[in-house]
């Protein structure tokens, strides 16, 4: 199972999808980080520091795991097609907010032969889209936006990161301009 993303942080919500969705579809969770996305504003933190964070916050998640730990690298179609190479079954997760994009991203037709889903959030059904199938996970309603507000505003983002990440996505995006924090 593929959660594609910038992650720009991770945060409990991606935790628990992944957590949930790893039960529900009896599957390993393979974190896919994104450079970025063409219909949002750039990633706040560096490729390498995004990676890093989640690799640390994968540590103790024995059924997750950051794809390029496995030598496999690229953005999520690029790892669709390397691992269909190996005639596993494929399943890739999308937040609501995500899958709303996908129709205008010309590369969905290169995530097959993977099963599309969607994780609605509290204020989304998630359902409507063609292609795409609703899984309906209890997961808590966090964002990154959030956390980077929180952050923008001299807060501590305490309870939305994993305790494991508080130092060091704090060490990341403290540095940064508060406006850079907030309009990411």
């Amino acid at each position: 199972m593929l959660l594609g993303g910038t992650f720009d942080p991770i945060h409990i919500g991606h935790l628990a999808l992944a957590r949930e969705a790893a039960r529900v579809l009896d599957a390993i969770a393979l974190f896919v980080i994104e450079p970025g996305h063409r219909h949002r504003v750039a990633p706040v933190a560096s490729l390498a520091d995004r990676r890093h964070l989640v690799q640390h916050a994968l540590a103790s998640e024995p059924r997750m795991q950051e794809i390029t730990e496995l030598g496999i690298d690229g953005d999520l179609a690029t790892v669709v097609s390397q691992l269909a190479l190996l005639d596993h079954e494929l399943h890739v997760l999308f937040g609501a907010d995500s899958a709303r994009h996908l129709q205008r991203w010309n590369g969905v037709q290169r995530l097959q032969p993977a099963r599309l889903w969607v994780v609605p959030r509290s204020h989304d059904d998630g359902g409507g889209i063609a292609g795409v199938e609703v899984l309906d996970i209890d997961v808590p309603d966090v964002s990154a936006t959030t956390v980077r507000f929180a952050l923008a505003a001299g807060r501590t983002p305490h309870g939305l990161l994993p305790s494991c990440c508080l130092a060091d996505v704090c060490a990341v995006y403290a540095p940064v301009a508060s406006d850079s924090l907030a309009t990411a």
